[in-house]
């Protein structure tokens, strides 16, 4: 996967931060795979339970004024580490608690960290990686996290049983092992060291933040962020209640559940894999707005399909044309200057993810009301909606640039 022809910390920032999303992706998946064994434990409603991983992509949204600052600040690899050991405290405490709200409280935080992990992750490879390669390196990145929702679902499937879900959380702790790589073997990002030598970032934090507002920056800044909003409302929507709706309204087993998000999130990986190069090629603009729409229409048969092996298809397809969080850690990158990168594109992509926070509550709420169908129905129609940003933004670097910015 890792080109042995790259310079050696080209490939080690990747290995670093393909490593950070996997754990990443593996945490934010842990509830949405436990969520019906949470409910009947908690006694609390869907709608509760939706608001539980709310919580979470909510402390995403607040991480990307936090943990941006910090990047653009003290640097890319400190910020990543902060973020990594926030997660891993936060996520693997859950196994402790008895109440919602305690849970609440601590998805809150440990969607801090998640948060500032792909903000962090997203600066430190765009950095290091010329542009023309950018699609391709992110869309490496991004599908650690395919690779950390299918670690996670075949642990659920093993553990959920045996052991209960508390002991899913646990696995949070495995995320020691890229704090340890990246505390040996990455350095920081070589264009923020050159920006903090020529004194552009002395000022980040405050000021830096209120640069993304600037003339300039504001429209940008604005659009990436609702485009961002519309297209998490809409994964968030089905990544937290597809497990649900194939048990409880699909009436699937254990293991035809299993077998079917295992599909799914194969198809993600390989197009993260697939559209990070056709990004290279035809712009990050263009494949963004093509699969957004693409996955809208998918979304809609899939719903109103009954056949087990039909399903099993349009998943998979949506799934596939899902690769909006690989093309975006290139894409975002790409719309703002060194000193406010990582706030910039942490702000669109976080806060983005800050406001899908009412999708868990929301779908579960029509959930509740009808079924888990309308609420899929819903998502199609935020996926279609999401890709009208893109008229306000520019293409991106040039596939021919072949240095980073």
């Amino acid at each position: 996967m890792f080109a042995l022809a790259r310079p050696v910390q080209q490939r080690r920032v990747l290995t670093g931060a393909f490593l950070s999303y996997f754990f990443d992706a593996m945490g934010m998946s842990f509830l949405a795979l436990s969520l019906p064994e949470i409910l009947t434990e908690l006694g609390i409603s869907k709608a509760q339970g939706g608001l539980l991983n709310s919580a979470m992509l909510l402390g995403m949204g607040v991480s990307s004024i936090l943990v941006g600052r910090v990047s653009d600040k003290y640097g890319r690899k400190k910020a990543l580490l902060f973020s990594l050991l926030l997660f891993i405290i936060f996520a693997g405490s859950i196994f402790f608690v008895r109440s919602w709200a305690v849970f609440f409280c601590f998805n809150f935080c440990s969607g801090l960290g998640l948060g500032g992990i792909w903000a962090c992750s997203a600066a430190l490879v765009n950095e290091t990686w010329p542009a023309g390669e950018r699609g391709k390196a992110s869309s490496i990145v991004m599908s650690a996290g395919q690779l950390g929702m299918m670690f996670s679902t075949i642990l659920a499937h093993f553990f959920l049983r045996a052991a209960g879900w508390r002991c899913l959380y646990l696995a949070a702790f495995a995320a020691l092992l890229a704090v340890f790589y990246l505390v040996f073997y990455v350095e920081e990002s070589p264009v923020w060291l050159k920006s903090r030598q020529q004194g552009s970032v002395k000022s980040a934090g405050i000021a830096s933040f209120g640069a993304l507002f600037r003339t300039g920056l504001r429209n940008f800044t604005l659009a990436a962020t609702a485009m961002s909003a519309f297209a998490f409302i809409a994964t968030w929507g089905i990544n937290t209640w597809l497990p649900t709706y194939l048990v409880m309204e699909r009436g699937l087993d254990d293991y035809r559940k299993t077998f079917f998000l295992l599909v799914c999130y194969g198809c993600q990986f390989t197009g993260q894999q697939v559209f990070g190069r056709v990004s290279d090629r035809i712009g990050r603009k263009r494949t963004i707005g093509l699969l957004l729409t693409a996955a809208a229409l998918i979304l809609v048969c899939f719903a109103l399909t009954k056949n087990y092996y039909l399903s099993l298809v349009l998943g998979g397809l949506v799934y596939f044309a899902n690769a909006f969080a690989g093309l975006a850690g290139a894409y975002f990158p790409e719309l703002f200057p060194t000193e406010v990168r990582a706030t910039g594109a942490g702000f669109c992509f976080n806060v983005g993810r800050g406001i899908s926070a009412v999708s868990p509550y929301v779908m579960g709420g029509l959930a509740a009301r009808f079924n888990l169908q309308v609420s899929l129905l819903v998502c199609a129609a935020f996926f279609l909606l999401a890709p009208q940003f893109l008229r306000v933004l520019p293409a991106g670097s040039p596939a021919h640039e072949k240095n980073p910015v």
